[in-house]
């Protein structure tokens, strides 16, 4: 939706009115491919991961950092491909926290992949 609203509405005031079709679609290409990679292949195998140190956790903390960094490119749609995985991950880094500890990455994680989202919406909303 947010390259939805960047490329093909045209909120980005392009002077000649034409939006950028081809961009749109190169650009929803790479960040669903991120997206499906991530929660497809990353998630599954860091939540299946039976170290006892909490991968998934730390793992959605450095995801959650990412979306956090990508909102400046809101319009990419990295945020929201990297923060949705993220959250997935900080789910179950607080399910495994009261045996693996590092419930507050996993916590931290969930609130920088959330905010990143939520930032990320209000951008695209805005223009």
């Amino acid at each position: 939706m947010a390259l939805l609203f960047g490329y093909v509405l045209d909120v980005t005031n392009n002077e000649e009115g034409e939006s950028d079709v081809v961009g749109w679609l190169i650009v929803s290409a790479v960040a669903s491919v991120i997206a499906a990679v991530l929660l497809m292949r990353f998630v599954p195998a860091s939540e299946a991961d039976p170290g006892g140190d909490n991968k998934p956790a730390r793992r959605a903390l450095i995801l959650g950092v990412l979306s956090l960094i990508t909102v400046a490119v809101f319009w990419t749609g990295l945020p929201f491909a990297l923060g949705v995985p993220a959250l997935a991950l900080a789910a179950t880094g607080r399910a495994r926290a009261s045996q693996e500890g590092h419930g507050g990455q996993a916590t931290t994680a969930a609130i920088l992949a959330a905010l990143a989202i939520v930032v990320s919406i209000v951008f695209c909303v805005a223009g």
